[in-house]
């Protein structure tokens, strides 16, 4: 039975990886992009996708297939999007080696058994293919008042892209969703 378990989910991932597309993100339209995809960004391409979205906010969050934290958070952060859909757009940001294409479709397995099935927006190879090296410039050069941070990096932002919250590991995620409910309640 588990050798059944693990030839169907194989498959179901190579079915899904014939699907995937990774894309740079400044060779499309923005009304172009599509669910399912993979976009490759920069940080310059970061700030053109804050200004794509049409809602009042924007709510950012960092995720990796095997941060534990990431794969917990992710659907309380989707919970909070959808109940608010109308004020929020939603970016999910991942830094893994743009050439791993298998390492995308597990993201995108472990992404739709959370319930999330948009596009995915990967930090591109551009200044380095280490993980944890392009991660922090990236995140760094999005604020340099960002600190103690990890994955599972949730930011919040305002229309005008001024960063009203960023989380960190020093407190849980439920104190960051609820900080930002209450700012989506006041309004």
């Amino acid at each position: 039975m588990r050798i059944i378990f693990f030839f169907l989910i194989l498959f179901s991932l190579k079915a899904q990886s014939q699907q995937l597309d990774v894309i740079r993100f400044n060779d499309v339209e923005v009304a172009d992009i599509e669910n399912y995809n993979v976009y490759l960004i920069d940080n310059d391409d970061f700030d053109s996708l804050l200004n794509v979205g049409n809602s009042e906010y924007k709510l950012v969050y960092t995720y990796a297939a095997w941060c534990k934290p990431c794969v917990e958070t992710l659907p309380k952060v989707l919970d909070l999007v959808t109940r608010n859909k109308s004020k929020i757009d939603f970016y999910l940001i991942t830094a893994q080696d743009e050439n791993n294409t298998s390492e995308f479709n597990r993201i995108r397995y472990r992404l739709k058994e959370a319930g999330y099935e948009g596009p995915i927006f990967n930090i591109s190879n551009k200044h380095s293919k280490r993980f944890k090296k392009k991660y922090i410039s990236f995140v760094e050069n999005i604020s340099k008042e960002i600190k103690d941070y990890g994955l599972s990096l949730i930011l919040f932002f305002a229309k005008d892209n001024n960063l009203l919250i960023s989380s960190t590991y020093l407190k849980d995620e439920k104190y960051y969703l609820d900080q930002i409910q209450q700012v989506l309640d006041s309004k």
